[in-house]
């Protein structure tokens, strides 16, 4: 079946028990750098030392604004946001989350950002034992606003692509996301784009097309 390439930075999941270099950012402008650890998108701390030798300090998510890491030839750049899933209240207002979560950047526009977070499950598969699927969930995050919002999940199966057949759901998303204020996002993504440029395609669109 062919399949649509998606053009982001993987972090393996094996790495995230691991530290690397990296700067942290707090939320008054100050910086920490030596290593870190990777932590989980829901997680309330991170850790970082100053080398390898030194005790273990636990920052606060409320304290932190961002962190980066040097991971093989790539910086990759992290944020504290907070996330909701799309859902609205009574009063049509999206319904956040009350914690922030660690997001990764995956691309950085003039007016929104392409984030993710990681997920993993893993389940019973009848005879074969156990299985795993792990993969991204993709939101969006409008600079007007203080939160990110669902956008797409991602599975990482055999390298970070996902199936053609799921051009459907991406483009119901995507209508969901830009029906109303920049609805050329919609005439304009395309299979053969998203195969070229992968869901950044998304946020180059929006520059050029919804100012």
């Amino acid at each position: 079946m062919k399949k649509l390439l998606l053009l982001f930075f993987l972090v393996p999941f094996s790495v995230f028990a691991q530290f690397f270099s990296g700067t942290v950012t707090l939320n008054d402008g100050s910086t920490k750098t030596g290593l870190i650890e990777l932590p989980n998108s829901s997680d309330q701390t991170i850790k970082f030392k100053l080398s390898q030798k030194e005790k273990i300090e636990k920052i606060r998510i409320n304290d932190v604004k961002s962190f980066q890491i040097k991971w093989q030839n790539d910086t990759i750049e992290y944020e504290t946001m907070f996330l909701s899933e799309g859902k609205k209240d009574k009063e049509n207002n999206f319904k956040v989350d009350k914690e922030k979560s660690w997001v990764q950047i995956e691309k950085r526009g003039k007016n929104l950002d392409l984030v993710s977070i990681r997920y993993s499950n893993s389940g019973v598969l009848g005879a074969a034992g156990q299985t795993s699927e792990s993969g991204r969930v993709m939101y969006i995050k409008r600079h007007a606003n203080n939160f990110a919002i669902y956008f797409f999940p991602i599975m990482e199966s055999g390298g970070l692509t996902f199936q053609i057949n799921f051009y459907k759901a991406l483009m119901n998303s995507i209508k969901y996301h830009f029906e109303n204020d920049c609805p050329k996002i919609i005439e304009l993504t395309t299979k053969e784009q998203l195969k070229n440029k992968g869901l950044g395609l998304i946020v180059e669109l929006h520059d050029e097309y919804c100012n």
